[in-house]
């Protein structure tokens, strides 16, 4: 029996998807794997039997099975835990152990606690976050108390837009139920958890204490956030330009970082002349032990237990399977938390590392040079990078909807750099320990080094192709993107075997199959009717009007899709504290497939309308910017105008009775008018449009006032229509109740809650 475990992580894993997204038709879709596995198992005449059995048995077959539903079980278990937390809990009384250290924020503490007792009920130890409003004469908490409290519990939220960002989903992967805001809190006991969490704890704040005493103040949060993936000292231009950089995972504890822990580890024991058997059995204990320091990240969780396995298999003289080793470790990950399997690190550490154990080694032994380990080295560098980023390629596209074409010249340099750096920064860690100043000569190097990181990061981030956007690619081009992917592979493998009786096999049984196919008519038919059914899902034409209200926060923001595919946003929010337009409006409109806009409408320039319109601006194609003339011209006016200017795009003024016709679109300006308001100018003198499109029309209001409305009103203007955008905090005035209830009809207002 080969390879049991893959079969068994692969069912689990597809158990885990198929709970979280299939909610139907589950019954059927298990009969037919039963009767399947049937036929495999009786009938010994079907030609598909001889396929299988190349790969793998009987057993396997059931495994997977078995495995694939215990992962539905599980998950939906977990499913409805979670959804029992979020239904039944409001105001509550908890006892529970705080299991972090506390996060400073502007108004408030934030602690993560494991609570056993809510409301005197046992709930079996499930975490939250905890707020605590900061207070004058505040008595802090500490890691490993025992407390009790009362408090309101706030539910995550899920996401609010289209593949927006999901707060409830986020949280799941670190197996939190949500936040439970709490004035005053007593402490019932200390160190109220085991003593390797409250060693280790200790240890990690006193290594943190210590780096802040004798690294400067530019490289300690990089240091950190190398060595312990604490990145709370990290400058935000300094995670940018990582991540433009391609190597933010250098940030987050991974495989590289556990390598060059465990190469200077076995260098040390090694010239304490430690036997290799208990050379590798201590490593294995000081890497679950760096685990617990680092809180056990996805990626650094993935390496440690692969690490662990195979010095085990060296201890036990047993021979190593890599395929089995990584199945094992994103099964026990996915054992403790299911919900890992939509982590972005746990995807990017396993489909990363499997890149370079598919192509790696194959490449490498083709392409090396006798004689030059430094071209070697360079060699690679180069082919760890490019067999990385090939698997990686769909994933990164996918949640960050970016290339960078520098990232190979990023990682050769700083693949140069980046052992010494964690070597020597390890030995820091250490002395510090027992005597901060005896670092001093390594902290020279390290600091060195880390001017020489921060500079790569630094230029490379200002080359031009360092970052490009896409649009969001979709499920089934990224699953036919890895089936091409491994199709390669396999074909590559089996031209290159040495196994000439397992390639003439294969050879025998696909001819085989295609020749089966091919004479029989009725799988023909279903291959025929597949493909209809494909090419006419993926080259029907939708022409309808598409209306998408996004959610900015405190603020507008529309896309209008008309029936020939133009589009139209009409604001695009904004806010002084966060960049909406870079972290909420351009990655919805790249989730909607959209790199060019052919108007934007601005109805107003306060920042809540405004602002993240310069973002889409600035970083993809928009032809024309649809405004009015403004009263007062303010700084986000004057941002938006200087854009507009340097990248040549067409500024089209507007006010009342303009009409603008796009395709079977008709945009009616009603407002502002010739005369400019002067009362509250910026709201007042709002553009306020009517969209008809056939029988349907919307009302678009921007932010007026009740003396913009006044005038509309006195205008005898049309103002009905199917759907209206309230204007800004106007929906309990008098006025707006006029201008509302004149613009909507009842059975329009039940038209536009239907859609």
């Amino acid at each position: 029996m080969k390879r049991p475990i893959l079969a068994v992580t692969l069912g689990f894993i597809l158990g885990i998807i198929w709970g979280l997204y299939f909610n139907i038709v589950l019954f059927l879709f298990i009969g037919f794997g039963i009767y399947i596995l049937k036929i495999i198992l009786h009938n010994k005449n079907i030609n598909v039997i001889r396929i299988i059995n190349v790969f793998i048995t009987k057993i396997i077959i059931a495994l997977f099975f078995v495995s694939f539903l215990i992962g539905i079980t599980y998950i939906k278990y977990l499913e409805k835990n979670y959804e029992h937390i979020y239904n039944s809990l409001y105001t509550v009384k908890c006892v529970g152990t705080i299991i972090s250290e506390k996060n400073e924020k502007e108004y408030n503490y934030t602690y993560k606690i494991k609570v056993k007792q809510i409301n005197g009920k046992n709930i079996g130890n499930k975490t939250f976050f905890l707020s605590l409003k900061k207070q004058k004469n505040q008595t802090f908490i500490k890691y490993g108390d025992k407390v009790y409290f009362e408090g309101e519990y706030i539910k995550p939220e899920k996401q609010k837009n289209y593949k927006g960002f999901n707060y409830c989903q986020y949280l799941k992967t670190l197996n939190i139920y949500g936040t439970i805001n709490v004035n005053n809190i007593k402490v019932i006991d200390e160190n109220n958890l085991n003593v390797i969490l409250l060693i280790s704890n200790k240890l990690r704040t006193q290594i943190i204490n210590n780096i802040n005493k004798i690294i400067p103040e530019q490289y300690k949060g990089i240091f950190l956030g190398l060595l312990l993936g604490y990145t709370n000292y990290i400058e935000d231009n300094v995670k940018e330009n990582f991540s433009i950089s391609s190597l933010s995972h250098l940030l987050a504890v991974s495989g590289t970082h556990i390598a060059y822990i465990i190469l200077s580890f076995s260098l040390f024991l090694k010239i304490l002349k430690v036997p290799k058997k208990i050379n590798k059995f201590l490593l294995c204990i000081i890497l679950i032990f760096y685990l617990f320091i680092i809180g056990f990240p996805a990626s650094a969780t993935r390496a440690v237990i692969m690490a662990i396995i195979s010095s085990m298999q060296f201890i036990l003289y047993r021979k190593q399977d890599i395929a089995t080793t990584i199945s094992f470790s994103a099964l026990l990950i996915l054992l403790f938390n299911p919900y890992k399997i939509l982590d972005i690190g746990f995807l990017l550490s396993f489909f990363g590392t499997i890149g370079i154990i598919i192509f790696v080694n194959k490449i490498i032994k083709e392409n090396e040079t006798k004689h030059n380990r430094i071209i070697n080295n360079f060699k690679s560098i180069f082919i760890v990078t490019i067999s990385a980023q090939i698997m990686l390629f769909p994933i990164l596209l996918y949640y960050f909807n970016t290339i960078s074409f520098t990232f190979i010249l990023s990682n050769l340099m700083v693949g140069l750099i980046i052992g010494p750096i964690i070597m020597i920064g390890l030995i820091i860690i250490l002395i510090s320990i027992i005597n901060v100043s005896f670092t001093t000569i390594f902290v020279q190097m390290e600091n060195y080094l880390l001017f020489i990181l921060l500079k790569i990061t630094e230029i490379i981030s200002k080359i031009p192709l360092s970052r490009i956007y896409f649009i969001t690619p979709k499920i089934p081009i990224i699953i036919l993107y890895y089936i091409v992917i491994f199709s390669i592979f396999i074909i590559y493998s089996i031209r290159n075997s040495n196994r000439i009786f397992l390639k003439y096999k294969i050879e025998i049984i696909t001819k085989k199959l295609i020749n089966n196919i091919i004479n029989n008519k009725f799988n023909i038919f279903i291959i025929f009717l597949i493909i209809i059914l494909i090419s006419n899902v993926f080259s029907r034409n939708f022409k309808y009007l598409k209306i998408y209200f996004i959610d900015v926060g405190q603020g507008d923001s529309c896309l209008i899709v008309t029936p020939n595919n133009k589009k139209i946003l009409i604001d695009g929010g904004g806010s002084e504290n966060y960049d909406i337009g870079k972290n909420t409006l351009f990655p919805y409109l790249l989730d909607r497939g959209i790199m060019k806009l052919d108007y934007i409408l601005i109805s107003h320039f306060d920042t809540d309308h405004s602002l993240g319109c310069a973002q889409i601006i600035e970083n993809i194609n928009v032809s024309g910017i649809i405004l009015s003339e403004q009263y007062e011209k303010n700084d986000n006016y004057k941002r938006i105008v200087y854009l507009a200017k340097k990248k040549n795009i067409k500024l089209i003024y507007v006010k009342a009775g303009n009409v603008l016709n796009i395709d079977d679109v008709k945009l009616a300006i009603l407002h502002p008018q010739k005369e400019l308001m002067i009362d509250n100018p910026i709201n007042n003198n709002s553009i306020v449009c009517k969209m008809e499109y056939n029988s349907f029309s919307i009302l678009f209001t921007g932010d007026i006032e009740k003396e913009a409305e006044e005038l509309i009103l006195n205008k005898n203007i049309n103002l009905k229509a199917d759907i209206l955008k309230v204007a800004h905090h106007r929906f309990k005035d008098l006025y707006y109740y006029k201008f509302f209830k004149r613009g909507i009809s009842k059975n329009s207002i039940n038209r536009s809650r239907k859609k």
